[in-house]
C-alpha cells in the first residue's frame, strides 16, 4: 500500500488543525512529547520506530490504523481503532474483521489516506504502514504519534511487535503469538501430509491467475504445514508478492498437490468457474483429486495479524474435516 499525500495535503492539515481549535472543537493533538523522545515521561512511553524513537500516549484512547496489518494488531489485543482503511476492493474493512468493528470511520484506502478523515478521528495514536514515507510521517505526525514499524508483512510477527510496543500490550502478543505456533504445529499433526506433498497459493483474476510468493504470510503457512512450493512461487523470493498473470497453458507450473485459489469479488468467481471447465486445468493434479480449495483473496493475499493467521488455519483446518 503506497499512501500519496501532495504538498497541499500538508496545509491542510494545518488550517484544518487551526480551524478546530478555533472553533472550540476537540483537537487531536500529539501527546507532548519531552526533549528527548528515547526518555519518555510519567504520561508517556518511547517506541523505537523505522523513523527514529516516538513519545506514545501510556494509555491511547483513540487509535487510527493506516494498515490492515495495525488493524487486526490491535483487534487481537482487545484495542478498537476509531478509524481504518478500507480494504481493496471493498468500502469497507477486510470482512474477517468488519464484525468486530461495524461502526469503525474509514479514513482511506489502500491507495491513499485521507487526512482530513484522519483528523476529524482526532486520534492520539496512529498505527501507520511500513511503507509510508518520511515525508508522509511528518504530515501524520503533526496530528498525533505516528508509528511506522521497520517491519513489514514479510516478518509479520516483527512487524505486530511493533503495533504492540505502541499500544502497551507486548507481553499480550507474545502469549498470543505462542498460542498460534502451538496451533500451527497441531494443525500439521492433523494434516499429517505426505513427504514431498505440494502446494501453492493463486489469486485468480478475470484475466487468469497470480502465482503468490513467500512475502505473503499465507504462503508460509502452507509450508509450515508441510507443503513444498513449486519453484515459480519460490523463485519470488520474499520481496514480490506476486508473478505476472500467467496463461491457462501455463497452468502447469502450479500442477501441485493442493491448490488454494483466492478471489477478490464474484467476478473472479466467475472466471475461476469458467476456467474449471477447459480440459488444462481438469488436468491438473489438484483437480483430480478434489483439492482445489477455493479462499478469500482479502485475507489469504493482503491481510496479515494474528486474527489473519488464526482465520487462515481455521480455513485449512476445514480441510481435515472435509477435504475438497
Amino acid at each position: 500500500m503506497h499512501t500519496h499525500i501532495f504538498g497541499l495535503r500538508s496545509l491542510l492539515v494545518v488550517v484544518l488543525l487551526a480551524s478546530l481549535v478555533a472553533c472550540g472543537a476537540a483537537t487531536p493533538t500529539a501527546t507532548p512529547m519531552p526533549a528527548d523522545p528515547a526518555a519518555g515521561s510519567a504520561t508517556t512511553r518511547s517506541v523505537a520506530t523505522k523513523y527514529g524513537p516516538v513519545a506514545v500516549p501510556a494509555a491511547p484512547q483513540r487509535v487510527v490504523t493506516l494498515d490492515e496489518g495495525a488493524l487486526d494488531t490491535a483487534l487481537a489485543l482487545g484495542v478498537v481503532p476509531v478509524g481504518a482503511l478500507s480494504s481493496r476492493l471493498s468500502t469497507g474493512v477486510a470482512p474477517y474483521l468488519a464484525a468486530r468493528v461495524p461502526d469503525i470511520a474509514i479514513v482511506g484506502n489502500p491507495g491513499e489516506t485521507n487526512i482530513e478523515a484522519v483528523v476529524s478521528a482526532a486520534p492520539d495514536l496512529i498505527l501507520a504502514s511500513s511503507r509510508v514515507d518520511e515525508q508522509t510521517y511528518t504530515t501524520l505526525s503533526a496530528i498525533a504519534p505516528t508509528i511506522v514499524p521497520s517491519n513489514s508483512m514479510a516478518d509479520w510477527q516483527a512487524a505486530t511487535g511493533e503495533y504492540a510496543a505502541a499500544l502497551g500490550r507486548t507481553a499480550e502478543l507474545e502469549a498470543l503469538l505462542a498460542d498460534i505456533d502451538t496451533q500451527t504445529m497441531q494443525l500439521r499433526d492433523q494434516l499429517a501430509l505426505k513427504p514431498a506433498t505440494t502446494g501453492a497459493l493463486i489469486r485468480w483474476m478475470p484475466q487468469g491467475p497470480l502465482v503468490l510468493g513467500r512475502l505473503l504470510p499465507g504462503v508460509r503457512l502452507l509450508e509450515t504445514l508441510g507443503m513444498t512450493l513449486p519453484s515459480i512461487a519460490t523463485d519470488l523470493g520474499s520481496a514480490t508478492p506476486h508473478t505476472d498473470i500467467i496463461s491457462l497453458e501455463q497452468l502447469s507450473q502450479i500442477d501441485t498437490d493442493w491448490l488454494l485459489v483466492a478471489t477478490f469479488n464474484a467476478e473472479g468467481d466467475q472466471a475461476l468457474a469458467a476456467a474449471k471447465q477447459q480440459p488444462v486445468f481438469s488436468q491438473l493434479r489438484a483437480s483430480q483429486a478434489g483439492q482445489v480449495v477455493p479462499v478469500s483473496a482479502q485475507l489469504w493475499s493482503s491481510a496479515y495479524g494474528p486474527l489473519a493467521m488464526q482465520a487462515m488455519l481455521a480455513d485449512i483446518a476445514k480441510l481435515t474435516a472435509s477435504p475438497q
